[in-house]
């Protein structure tokens, strides 16, 4: 499946195999780190790359997992009204 990735103004369209998650994941393969030259930083966990700006990719804290679990969870379960 052909996925895009925006990511602020750089925008890419991947091949990927998709499988269902709770959160959100990415992982970049190697053709794709290859072909935008980009910089992996192990001690502060982030991937850079150059594209019209520096964009630096960064994990999510656990408040923004949170928050992500929470609104995965709300479109999948509807809450159900209460009758009366």
């Amino acid at each position: 499946m052909k996925v895009d990735i925006p990511i602020g103004q750089y925008n890419d369209k991947l091949l990927l195999n998709v499988i269902l998650m709770e959160a959100n994941h990415i992982l970049l393969r190697g053709s794709w780190k290859f072909d935008t030259k980009s910089i992996n930083d192990g001690f502060n966990n982030t991937i850079s790359f150059m594209h019209k700006e520096k964009i630096i990719l960064k994990p999510l804290s656990l408040r923004e997992v949170c928050e992500d679990q929470t609104k995965l969870t709300e479109k999948k379960v509807p809450r159900k009204k209460k009758i009366n």
